[in-house]
This record gives structure tokens, C-alpha cells and sequence, in this order.
């Protein structure tokens, strides 16, 4: 008798996952979507994740100068997207738009600060490729000599058409901060070096050899944590020697502050 019914119970459960097969839905919806991968790596993040973690916005701006670039007057950041939905054996355009920010900073003007994103030249690279549904995408920035004077903020997003829309509100647009001046790199860590300036970052520099910039602080940050330490108080001595130096020429101070490793201890 105990066979039996579990003979009946294995036929009631095949049954019912039968059953369940059978209400399963296909996934038919014709929309497709897009949406830019943000992180080093390009990691796919949840909007949540964003909405929680991210509010800052340090995962979808960037801040570029020219100063960094030697002396080119144009430069190309790549940036990372993947689509949503079916794929297809076609190449499939997407667009890409401009989006205003507040009055209280100066917004990138096309042809002037960046190639326009609907410039010929740049229709083969805002296309995925058939059959694919990540790639890298360019935005082309343009040295103006205004970027000597002020900085330009190039707010862009995806803009519908008839393959792709928009995906998540959080995951749709990124920033770039241009100048042809020195600016705080959006991973500066205060704890490390103590508050941002111009003059700062230019001794960094000239001391160092090394740019400091984004791209160098997040290698720096990357490596054993005992040297980030050593080059906290090395930048602390460097800049009493250099201070000690400038009083013996009748020259005042270097008025910047690092911070002392020992605060972690």
C-alpha cells in the first residue's frame, strides 16, 4: 500500500509540473532596451543598487581634462552599454542625446566641446553589431580654448527610435565634467590626501611624475594598502621640506595640508 501511494503521489507531482509548463508564458514582448554598464569593469548593477549605493553619482560621471592628454585638441572616452530584449541579425542604430543641466553651470555645446552625437562620422560606432548586445560607445571631446578658462558639463543619455528604448531611469545617462584645467577627480579620497585644489594635485604631479588623475587613483587604491600609507606621509614630508625650502628663500608657504596616516592607527 505504501508503494502505491507514493506511485500516485510521483504522478500527481508530474502532473502538476506539466500542469505548470503549460501556463508558462513565452517572452514576447518586442521591445528592446538600453543601457549603459556602469563600474570599472563595466558591471551590470540593479537599479537599486544605484538608487541606494550611488547617490552620489560617482559610477556614471566623469571628469575630464585635456591637460592630462598632451596637447591634442581632441580625445575619445569609450563607454560601456548593453541592450535588452531579443537580438537580431542586423545591425541596429541607437541614439544618443544631449540633456540640459541647471542654469548654474555651463552646459557642452556640440561641434564646440564634443562631436555631435548625430555627426556622420560617428554613425558606424553608435550602431550593436548583429547577433550581439553589449559594446563600447564614443564620445568625442573637442579642446575649445573656452575649457582654458571655465569647465562644461556634457549630460547625455539614450534617446528612443524605432530599435531600442531607454532601460532603466537610473542606468540611461552618464556625465562628463571637460576642462583643459586641473579638477578634483571624482575618486579623490579626502582621508588620503586631505581636501582638493589645483595646487595640490599640480605638486602631486610635479613630485611624482604621475597624473593623479582618475585613471591613476583608481590603480593607487587598487595596490597594497601599507604604500598608501607610505606615500601619505611621504606627501607630508615632501611638502615640510618644500615649505622649509620656500621660507629660506623669503617665499610663503605652500598654504595645502595632507593628512597623516597615523589617524588610521
Amino acid at each position: 500500500m505504501k508503494s502505491k501511494n507514493i506511485l500516485w503521489a510521483s504522478v500527481a507531482s508530474l502532473l502538476l509540473l506539466a500542469s505548470c509548463e503549460r501556463e508558462l508564458v513565452p517572452y514576447s514582448d518586442p521591445t528592446c532596451r538600453i543601457n549603459f554598464l556602469y563600474g570599472e569593469e563595466g558591471h551590470w548593477l540593479s537599479e537599486g543598487y544605484i538608487e541606494q549605493n550611488l547617490k552620489d553619482g560617482s559610477y556614471c560621471t566623469t571628469s575630464y581634462s585635456f591637460i592630462y592628454a598632451g596637447g591634442v585638441e581632441r580625445d575619445t572616452l569609450w563607454f560601456k552599454v548593453r541592450t535588452s530584449g531579443f537580438l537580431s541579425d542586423q545591425p541596429r542604430p541607437i541614439a544618443l542625446k544631449q540633456i540640459a543641466v541647471s542654469d548654474t553651470v555651463d552646459n557642452a555645446e556640440p561641434g564646440v566641446h564634443y562631436m555631435a552625437f548625430d555627426d556622420p562620422a560617428l554613425a558606424q560606432f553608435y550602431q550593436v553589431p548583429a547577433n550581439a548586445d553589449t559594446l563600447s560607445i564614443p564620445v568625442v571631446l573637442l579642446r575649445d580654448p573656452s575649457l582654458e578658462q571655465k569647465d562644461v558639463v556634457l549630460h547625455f543619455g539614450f534617446d528612443g527610435n524605432d530599435y531600442f528604448q531607454p532601460g532603466f531611469s537610473t542606468m540611461s545617462s552618464r556625465t562628463i565634467y571637460i576642462s583643459a584645467r586641473l579638477t578634483e577627480p571624482n575618486n579623490w579620497y579626502k582621508n588620503y590626501f586631505g581636501e582638493w585644489s589645483s595646487l595640490k594635485q599640480e605638486l602631486m604631479i610635479q613630485w611624482t611624475g604621475e597624473a593623479w588623475d582618475e585613471a591613476y587613483l583608481a590603480e593607487f587604491y587598487k595596490g597594497d594598502t601599507n604604500y598608501i600609507y607610505y606615500m601619505m606621509e611621504w606627501f607630508s614630508r615632501k611638502l615640510a621640506e618644500e615649505n622649509a625650502l620656500r621660507e629660506s628663500r623669503g617665499e610663503e608657504p605652500y598654504l595645502i595640508e595632507f593628512p597623516s596616516s597615523y589617524l588610521f592607527f
